[in-house]
């Protein structure tokens, strides 16, 4: 049982799903608290930042430590977008709360795809004037293929390396390589239709915040 293997850890890393709305996730916290397990344990939360619960943050100052690692792939209403389901504002009030938080690290992480390379840096911009943080910006989507960065059409590469990509972020280098390598154009003609297909199955609308793929999402 738990009791045999929790004296031993270090830490426990609690992802998703929501690791916020798990229902045992109140009880396994007074369950460590009240065994003494809680103040040698770091607790890593990987959320996407859309529950805000005062009671579970109640019981944080009695574990070792922390740390919430928030998903977060945009700016605004772009960042609902992709992560559908999440709400920017909700995600704020969230990062503030965590930020008074004593004995809680906040972290952040960032994935990209075709759909947001070249608005990561207003997400950049944002979160280092805000709150002094500096986004890594460095973990590139893997699969599916369809979605991988280097396969956007060389045009909307051409547009952000003369707009979004005239300032100073982290990764610019790396990011702007993946910008001037030649993809794959019938991954991206995939990729749009599948995001085609996602709208008309959650009702959003692609176009709204990415309105530079016009062209090619009509046509797809």
């Amino acid at each position: 049982g738990l009791d045999e293997v929790i004296p031993y850890l270090d830490m426990i890393e609690l992802v998703g799903g929501e690791p916020l709305m798990f229902p045992e996730l109140i009880d396994f916290m007074k369950w460590m608290i009240d065994r003494n397990y809680a103040k040698q344990l770091k607790i890593r939360f990987i959320t996407n930042g859309t529950i805000v619960d005062p009671e579970i943050f109640s019981y944080f100052k009695d574990f070792r430590e922390i740390e919430m690692i928030v998903s977060v792939d945009a700016y605004g209403k772009k960042d609902d977008y992709i992560r559908d389901g999440s709400n920017w504002n909700t995600k704020l009030h969230f990062i503030n709360i965590c930020a008074q938080t004593p004995n809680l690290n906040l972290a952040f992480s960032n994935t990209f795809t075709w759909m947001n390379i070249g608005h990561l840096p207003e997400l950049y911009h944002f979160f280092y004037n805000e709150f002094g943080i500096s986004l890594a910006l460095n973990n590139p989507v893997s699969y599916p293929q369809y979605f991988q960065a280097v396969h956007l059409p060389q045009d909307i590469k051409q547009l952000y390396l003369n707009t979004t990509y005239q300032s100073e972020f982290s990764n610019k280098e790396s990011l702007t390589q993946i910008l001037q390598t030649p993809g794959d154009p019938e991954q991206f003609k995939i990729g749009i239709r599948r995001v085609k297909q996602l709208d008309k199955r959650r009702g959003n609308y692609f176009l709204e915040q990415f309105p530079e793929f016009e062209k090619y999402y009509n046509a797809a």
